[in-house]
């Protein structure tokens, strides 16, 4: 059997107690554009990764415990793949996915960025995860998850809208595959990958595009350009146009939401945080319209952001003082970031809580609910702080 990798012996890592070793490629594999010599991720042995077949761990990846990686299949970036799961065919894992437990990637699925799949789920066919999907339990997902039903339209603004039907379930949004939801107009309205979902006699049409976790119910319409991601829910009779964004742990319950925001980046005041690759510019916000929940008025300065993305625009959420938020990082609901504090990485802050003073919240963690993070406090990795009303 020809030696395709080797094991770096002296260059090892620990994951969870467990040595992992980096590989080196013993010949050239087109398939993945590996020469001979290439260093690859970790595994923590041969059987993670068998000699037979063209299947590779590359850049940071790590595959380990009694995980397997064969075929075709490449795990790339920062994913990780352990426990039994089984990554095989053309399969592809990236980002900083993690498949673990009993999971299987197979066909030509994808599962990136911060996706997750676990229990015994199968994702196979052409399917893909990303973002924040959690796929678990006996979940089987091949290929589409929902179908248009041709002999079931309306029509509205001079445009054909097809009702949905779940062709698998969807544990997120309580679908059983089999039910109908609402109405769209194509397929580029609603991700075929995610746990998003138009409900009810919801209509989705036009450029709009609901992705991720998002749901649209009751009688809400979202046209235009509009996009609708993350957890965001639309619903009631609300109306979401033009260029909207909404994204986040948003609520739209019976408004009607057109173009503009209600904060600006002011990109004639930059800094620079970080160094190297995780160098960031981040610009000072300024209100846009009043928000008497922080006690904000038009025109007042907040504080710096990276992007439009680290401040939920359809929401109450505030960044004030010299507070910073960037990359993936997210502050929504009532939430309220002020003093020094910063909010990074793909961290989330909303509900009514409250981040001041000299805190920092990183990596994947939560803050919500009543729950307050001050003085020097850090909060990373997936900590979740949460208080519930009368809790101490």
């Amino acid at each position: 059997m020809e030696t395709r990798y080797e094991l770096v012996m002296h260059d090892t890592i620990e994951r969870f107690g467990r040595k992992l070793y980096r590989i080196q490629a013993a010949v050239d594999m087109p398939l993945h554009q590996i020469h001979k010599g290439d260093l690859g991720g970790w595994i923590e042995s041969p059987d993670n990764l068998p000699q037979l077949g063209n299947g590779w761990v590359d850049e940071y990846a790590l595959v380990y415990g009694n995980a397997i990686v064969t075929g075709d299949a490449l795990v790339t970036g920062h994913a990780e793949v352990f426990g039994h799961a089984l990554v095989h065919d053309r399969a592809v894992v990236r980002g900083h996915a993690r498949i673990f437990a009993n999971a299987e990637v197979a066909g030509d699925a994808t599962i990136a960025d911060y996706a997750m799949l676990g229990g015994s789920a199968r994702i196979a066919g052409i399917a893909e995860l990303s973002s924040y999907d959690f796929i678990g339990g006996d979940t089987v997902i091949d290929s589409a998850r929902y179908a248009l039903l041709e002999d079931d339209f309306i029509e509205m603004d001079g445009a054909t809208l097809y009702r949905v039907q779940a062709l698998i379930d969807n544990p997120f949004h309580g679908v059983t595959a089999g039910d109908k939801g609402g109405y769209i107009q194509n397929l580029e309205n609603l991700a075929m990958n995610g746990s998003a979902w138009v409900a009810d006699d919801a209509l989705v049409y036009g450029q709009a595009h609901v992705s991720e976790n998002a749901l649209i119910s009751g009688s809400a319409r979202v046209s235009g350009n509009a996009q609708v991601s993350g957890s965001a829910v639309v619903t009631d009779k609300a109306v979401v146009c033009g260029s909207a964004k909404i994204s986040g742990f948003t609520l739209i319950d019976g408004q009607s939401v057109r173009d503009g925001s209600r904060f600006r980046l002011l990109k004639d005041q930059s800094i620079e945080i970080g160094s190297g690759s995780s160098k960031a510019t981040l610009y000072r916000i300024q209100a846009t319209m009043d928000n008497p929940l922080h006690h904000v008025r038009d025109g007042d300065l907040g504080g710096w952001v990276e992007n439009e993305s680290n401040l939920a625009v359809l929401s109450e959420a505030w960044i004030a003082d010299e507070a910073k938020v960037w990359g993936r990082a997210r502050v929504g609901g009532k939430a309220l970031v002020s003093g020094n504090a910063e909010i990074s990485g793909n961290a989330l802050v909303y509900d009514n809580a409250r981040v001041r003073d000299h805190a920092r919240i990183s990596g994947m963690a939560s803050v919500f609910g009543l729950a307050e993070v001050g003085g020097t406090t850090t909060v990373d990795g997936m900590t979740q702080l949460s208080k519930r009303p009368g809790q101490e």
